[in-house]
């Protein structure tokens, strides 16, 4: 299972609330962002809500991406002014705790130069990323064949085959 964090713009929650029911009709991708189920206006203004309110829901949007295994920052062009930005503390963050992190749009910073940000023009480039990501994970938290059928000279052969070979694999 893959744990995916939604970062965007809050005044997109429609479109995100879209994308993540895109992402959980995949099998094995599951979406943290409890930020989507907010029945806040899109055009609401940080001035709309108290200052514990904002702690309350910044504090479930650290969780959910400390439980994310990957976020995905949806950008728009670098030079659109913006209000806001907590989907840039998100990802930052989020990478400052050894999230992947994949950009879905346009670079809009330094930091989206990093080698190790995945940069996807499309959102179906981030779902086809997404499924790679799957695909690795279930190849790194398989279990090599000798643990299933005990050690053997040869490794990964098992022992039922091990009076065949040698001590160094030969026959």
């Amino acid at each position: 299972m893959i744990r995916v964090y939604l970062a965007s713009m809050f005044s997109t929650i429609e479109d995100m609330r879209k994308r993540k029911n895109e992402l959980e009709a995949i099998h094995g991708l599951e979406v943290t962002s409890r930020w989507l189920k907010e029945a806040a206006s899109p055009i609401a203004s940080i001035h709309d809500f108290t200052p514990a309110n904002h702690m309350a829901c910044a504090i479930d949007d650290v969780e959910d991406i400390l439980n994310a295994d990957v976020v995905v920052l949806f950008t728009i062009d670098g030079d659109t002014p913006t209000k806001r930005g907590g989907r840039h503390f998100e990802s930052g963050f989020a990478y400052g705790r050894g999230r992947k992190l994949i950009v879905c749009g346009p670079k809009e910073n330094i930091f989206h130069y990093l080698p190790d940000v995945t940069v996807c023009p499309t959102f179906e480039e981030v779902k086809h990323e997404l499924l790679k990501i799957r695909y690795e994970q279930s190849r790194r938290n398989s279990q090599p064949l000798t643990a299933s059928l005990g050690s053997s000279p040869v490794g990964t052969w098992g022992s039922a085959y091990a009076g065949n070979y040698t001590a160094n694999g030969s026959r």
